[in-house]
């Protein structure tokens, strides 16, 4: 009976029209939701913060509405035992904590012009040092920063002395190769996460290592020469120590 008594009055035509105004799913999701008031008093207060509202988009500074994310998922997933967020997670809670803390300044700083909606906004939580530990530990790409951790940031520092000598290393053996006419093009590249270098199939033989594929066309193998798997072995563990790091660093600070 009340969906025919909201079609005939069109009220699902003025939900869908004001829901084109909106700027977050939480906010079309509330719209479908809302029904007729029977309250007097009710319809009178919504009117008196409709009139602030409609007060600060007209002749105040901007409102501080971005920001607003849906992060309902990721709270439900980390109901979940042994899972925590992921950076991406953590950028979206950083963004509505910014976001409820901006709305929260903005209308107490005006709470004489707008009384209701500073009211309104009493119950908004924002947390100025989980912003800061998320600030520390993801950066705007979603990546993890250095400064996350000091075992992070040696772990890393470790990496890139150790990946310098690599290339400098495979630099060598690659020109030493390239003059016996061994290399098939003068470039070193990458297979299962490992530097290798390409060498003409009918020299394959000649280079003492580990050949870990071949080209589409059966003219280059790829391989990791002998001199240099040690080296090799030392960044990949290095690249699972790191691993273990970054979820034990995205754990802690799930578990805030």
């Amino acid at each position: 009976m009340m969906k025919e008594l909201f079609e005939k009055l069109d009220f699902i035509k003025i939900q869908e029209k004001i829901k084109q105004y909106t700027t977050t799913t939480l906010g079309k999701e509330r719209i479908d939701s809302i029904s007729f008031l029977k309250s007097l008093e009710k319809i009178n207060y919504e009117i008196d913060l409709t009139c602030e509202m409609k007060s600060i988009l007209e002749f105040d500074e901007y409102f501080p509405i971005d920001g607003i994310k849906d992060i309902r998922e990721s709270l439900a997933r980390i109901s979940i035992a042994n899972t925590f967020l992921q950076p991406k997670d953590f950028l979206s809670v950083l963004s509505i904590l910014k976001t409820g803390r901006n709305i929260k300044n903005y209308l107490l700083n005006r709470k004489e012009k707008y009384p209701l909606l500073s009211d309104l906004s009493s119950d908004l939580f924002f947390e100025k040092l989980l912003e800061r530990n998320i600030e520390q530990v993801v950066d705007e790409n979603e990546n993890i920063k250095d400064s996350a951790s000091r075992a992070l940031n040696n772990i890393r520092q470790r990496m890139k002395y150790l990946s310098e000598q690599l290339s400098n290393q495979l630099e060598r053996i690659l020109k030493k190769y390239a003059e016996k006419n061994y290399i098939q093009d003068e470039l070193i590249t990458q297979r299962d996460g490992r530097l290798v270098i390409p060498i003409k199939v009918e020299h394959k033989r000649h280079i003492p290592g580990f050949i870990h594929s071949a080209s589409a066309s059966g003219l280059t193998v790829f391989i990791e020469p002998a001199e240099t798997l040690e080296l090799n072995n030392e960044i990949r563990s290095l690249e699972f120590e790191e691993k273990r790091e970054i979820e034990r660093i995205l754990r802690e600070l799930t578990d805030y």
